[in-house]
């Protein structure tokens, strides 16, 4: 809360805010956002589930699954590379 009572006057003119009042935009927060969750929210699950999938998997399976990771990487790699250079070659063909 310093850090807004000493900027916000200074740059945009408007006035200081007690801690009750800081305590609103919080819990709108919190309520919108889902609040801080750390480590153990609901997405936990998901990698809890993958890293038991993983163990799983034969040696073979894995080396699998890690080519066709890369493979698709790769290939969007390739396709925002291909974006870049087709706009770097239109801006060319526009520009007088």
């Amino acid at each position: 809360m310093l850090p807004w009572n000493w900027l916000a006057p200074a740059l945009f003119g408007w006035r200081e805010i007690r801690f009750l009042q800081a305590l609103g935009p919080l819990a709108v927060t919190q309520i919108l956002f889902g609040g801080f969750r750390g480590r153990h929210g609901p997405r936990s699950h998901g990698r809890r589930t993958l890293d038991a999938r993983w163990n799983e998997m034969t040696p073979k399976e894995r080396d699998n699954s890690r080519r066709e990771c890369n493979a698709a990487r790769d290939e969007a790699i390739r396709g925002i590379d291909d974006k870049e250079s087709s706009r770097q070659s239109r801006d060319r063909r526009t520009a007088p």
